[in-house]
């Protein structure tokens, strides 16, 4: 009743592994084309996410406080790393950048160590849950049907 000729399954594995991929028509013509171990994983990985996420909430309050020094710390390595090898007229403001976003960043690194822990412990929960939504929209994918 779906308009579409005899569908046998080598027709629906054309392009694809058997049993790797499964394709299925929606009603509005398209084929949802589903790989199933990133799907299965994304939402292993998401679910992870949550519950860690729950598990270390007071850790994920933390993650401002402690996520300052080591983006501090990385702005102050690519100044640096663009006065050293670049070819720019502003050697001496990127030195001076450099110089200033390292200093506060290892002071508040020696300072907030617990508190960089505390985002480290915070921020693999959402990243989890980010990678595990991205593994399920990368597994699913719709297409037009030709």
């Amino acid at each position: 009743c779906t308009g579409l000729p005899d569908q046998t399954p080598e027709l629906l594995s054309i392009g694809s592994t058997p049993g790797r991929r499964s394709k299925s028509l929606d009603a509005g013509g398209k084929i949802t084309d589903m790989r199933k171990n990133h799907v299965i994983g994304g939402l292993i990985t998401f679910g992870l996410g949550l519950f860690l996420a729950y598990l270390y909430s007071p850790q994920v309050v933390e993650v401002i406080k402690g996520s300052v020094q080591p983006i501090f710390i990385i702005i102050g390595l690519l100044a640096l790393a663009a006065a050293i090898f670049g070819e720019s007229h502003f050697k001496k403001i990127n030195y001076a950048v450099a110089t200033a976003f390292l200093c506060l960043g290892l002071y508040g690194l020696y300072d907030e160590y617990y508190a960089v822990l505390d985002f480290l412990s915070g921020f693999f929960p959402p990243a989890l849950i980010l990678a595990g939504l991205v593994g399920v929209a990368h597994g699913i994918k719709v297409t037009k049907q030709s």
